[in-house]
């Protein structure tokens, strides 16, 4: 059985629902579920940037120039210009 490796924009946008975050991975269509409580950060190295997702509130981005905390979990601190540098 052949793998689809593309689908038509239509087909992707009536995978998922309204409020859910779903990207195309491997040639599937994969859910980031927000109801699971679960914070993610995306790194961009190209563009020096972080996106911060929160389940309960707006997209957080952070530049090269700041340091990213995750106000639930205190101890957490990432200086973004040393991360960067690498």
């Amino acid at each position: 059985m052949a793998t689809r490796t593309t689908i038509i924009w239509e087909e992707f946008l009536a995978a998922g629902e309204e409020g859910q975050r779903w990207e195309w991975v491997d040639g599937e269509v994969e859910f980031t579920y927000q109801q699971s409580g679960v914070i993610q950060a995306w790194f961009d190295l190209e563009r020096r940037l972080v996106e911060l997702i929160h389940p309960d509130r707006p997209l957080q981005y952070d530049d090269q120039n700041q340091v990213l905390t995750i106000d639930i979990v205190p101890s957490f601190s990432i200086d973004l210009k040393d991360l960067f540098s690498i």
